[in-house]
């Protein structure tokens, strides 16, 4: 069995995202750099993470950049999958190491379907007006991100800059406070069904919140989206075997552990 799960606001939760005190004594950082805190889990739903990885084939599954990834001391020192999906699809891990067999099949792709990151970037950087992006950049050389201000985002025009994506083989994605420009080979899903072939895996229990992890949620034999999350939020429809935790913040990542381990046992009768 696999377990594909995002990270940000699923599993792993920032301060802001938490819904508790971080002084809560049943709380843990999961992330840090020397000069802050970033992410956190709560203890139980490390011990919890800690049998799923002896149970399933856990997979991390994040829009992060490998960097960004192997920052989470959690998965580099405590609790270590085998495999991970990062760059939303772009690059998928085994020990750690990029697989090159994915990478060759997805750059193949990507030269067919989608125009190049650059001439991306270039088009956003030459249409977008005022003071609304504080920055853009392209990730691990496979899509294009902006760091914005949501409440000064011009829609309109951001809109037609999205048709005009479209036309290139590309799609937007906009989450509160980040821009996202997909190339559309570029997806969590395609990944992790490229893992579920390699290790012959008859079912796949899936987690995410944002609509980037839609892909993976509708397709999946089970499946779970938090209740504080994007999708619930605006009442996306999606298959009704995928199911919304009853607890918000980062006790829906505890939620859900417990609820993919008793599937397991279930299974295992």
């Amino acid at each position: 069995m696999i377990f594909a799960t995002d990270l940000d606001r699923t599993l792993i939760y920032s301060k802001r995202a938490c819904g508790i005190e971080l002084s809560d004594p049943g709380i843990s950082v999961v992330e840090e750099t020397p000069e802050r805190q970033i992410s956190y889990m709560t203890k139980a739903a490390i011990e919890l993470l800690r049998k799923v990885n002896q149970t399933f084939d856990l997979i991390p599954v994040s829009t992060r950049t490998v960097d960004l990834y192997n920052r989470i001391g959690l998965f580099r020192d405590e609790i270590i999958p085998k495999y991970a999906v990062v760059s939303n699809g772009g690059t998928v891990l085994i020990d750690g190491k990029p697989d090159l067999e994915w990478t060759d099949f997805l750059t193949s792709r990507l030269a067919l379907e989608s125009a190049p990151h650059h001439d991306i970037l270039k088009k956003f950087e030459d249409i977008h007006q005022g003071d609304w992006v504080l920055g853009s950049k392209v990730c691990d050389d496979l899509f294009c991100f902006a760091s914005i201000l949501d409440e000064k985002v011009p829609i309109d025009e951001l809109q037609v800059f999205g048709e005009w994506l479209q036309q290139h083989g590309w799609s937007l994605s906009l989450q509160e406070k980040k821009l996202y420009m997909l190339p559309n080979p570029l997806n969590k899903w395609a990944a992790v069904e490229y893992l579920k072939k390699k290790l012959s895996a008859e079912t796949v229990i899936t987690a995410g919140d944002s609509l980037l992890d839609v892909c993976m949620l509708e397709v999946a034999d089970y499946a779970f989206t938090p209740r504080h999350g994007e999708i619930f939020v605006k009442k996306m429809k999606l298959p009704e075997r995928v199911r919304v935790t009853s607890k918000s913040g980062i006790f829906a990542g505890e939620e859900i552990l417990e609820t993919i381990l008793e599937i397991a046992a279930r299974k295992a009768v």
